[in-house]
């Protein structure tokens, strides 16, 4: 140690790294080489050899007992501006992850300041560093604040790292984001699609939660518009619509199935405005059998009145569509199809295929 007190910066360097080889770590002498980084940080942040020291001193901290380092890392966090030392400081503290206020304030300004800087100019590492940082000590505020990121015009990678962090800890933060689904805007609403299917270990009954909440906003949304304004908001949810429906469907989440038969007209609408293929529109009918309550039944029976209709006033029908719909009737057993089934039998304008699949849906009726 006396050695070290005397000896130049890059004599500093040889003996600390000689130390790590030891078995046995020095502690007393890595404690000198942080305090003398701290103290000479004013005078010689920008020294190599000073960066050296330090690299060496971050290398060599005990990994199972960080803890005691966590104040003396987080000062040398804002004494040092070089990219890798941050990185590294930020990747022991991610280990440590205590929340302390005033760091936790001073690197979120940090983040933003480095955010806004010129793509040429950002460290999309440090910045990476940071939010996994904040992420691990699960600061109340840390979806709150960095949600919003994603909004700013940043390009793709960092985008991506944003929606991947924001991905690992969503969980923590289901009531800020449900708080949140009500009042953002379509593209804002596709985002938080893209975050939850950044994590394929998410929790399927949370993404049901989240999709539920979707889809309720954006029906609310369309809710009684007509004309011109109707059609822009069918197209701008149409994407999040689908997606969360299909979510619903894998969680077999029954607790959303007013929702979905609520959506149904809406699909149909959306499939005559050439929003959504055919197949997209039998997925949603799909949704509605599985989901198997008097409501999705409802829902489903009286869409077959609508083509009904359609038929005899226009003579045409898909094939197809009425083969599906008449299947999911049959499958729910939905009893108050029973008059619409009947008048397929009774029209002569289907084909056999469809009367005789009305005729076995009218069998399987439940009374």
């Amino acid at each position: 140690q006396k050695a070290f007190v005397s000896s130049s910066i890059q004599d500093k360097v040889s003996i600390l790294k000689k130390q790590i080889a030891m078995a046995e770590k020095d502690l007393p002498l890595l404690d000198m080489a942080l305090d003398f980084c701290l103290t000479n940080a004013s005078i010689l942040s920008d020294s190599t050899h000073l960066h050296d020291l330090l690299f060496v001193s971050l290398y060599a901290l005990p990994q199972d007992n960080l803890e005691p380092y966590d104040s003396a890392l987080k000062k040398l966090f804002f004494l040092y501006n070089k990219e890798e030392i941050r990185v590294e400081i930020l990747n022991l503290l991610t280990k440590i992850a205590i929340n302390e206020a005033f760091f936790t304030e001073n690197l979120y300004n940090f983040l933003f300041e480095e955010i806004e800087k010129d793509y040429s100019r950002r460290s999309n590492k440090s910045i990476f560093a940071s939010l996994q940082y904040l992420s691990s000590i699960q600061d109340l505020a840390f979806f709150n604040k960095i949600y919003p990121l994603l909004s700013k015009n940043i390009d793709f990678e960092l985008k991506k790292n944003i929606e991947e962090v924001l991905a690992l800890s969503i969980e923590n933060y289901k009531s800020d984001l449900l708080e949140r689904i009500s009042t953002t805007t379509a593209q804002e609403k596709k985002l938080i699609l893209s975050i939850l299917g950044r994590n394929p270990h998410l929790n399927l009954f949370f993404k049901a939660e989240v999709t539920e909440n979707l889809l309720r906003a954006t029906i609310i949304s369309i809710g009684d518009n007509t004309g011109a304004e109707r059609e822009s908001l069918l197209k701008e949810f149409y994407e999040v619509q689908m997606e969360s429906v299909r979510i619903i469907k894998e969680a077999k989440w029954t607790r959303a199935a007013s929702l979905v038969a609520g959506y149904f007209p809406i699909a149909v609408e959306q499939y005559t405005a050439f929003l959504i293929s055919k197949d997209e529109l039998l997925e949603v009918m799909d949704s509605l059998t599985l989901l198997a309550t008097s409501e999705t039944g409802k829902a489903l029976s009286d869409y077959l009145a609508v083509l009904n209709k359609k038929t005899e006033k226009t003579g045409l029908f898909d094939e197809e569509i009425m083969l599906h719909l008449i299947s999911a009737l049959a499958q729910l057993g939905e009893k108050t199809a029973f008059d619409n089934l009947l008048y397929v039998i009774l029209h002569e304008g289907y084909p056999d295929s469809i009367i005789s699949a009305s005729k076995e849906a009218l069998a399987k009726l439940n009374w």
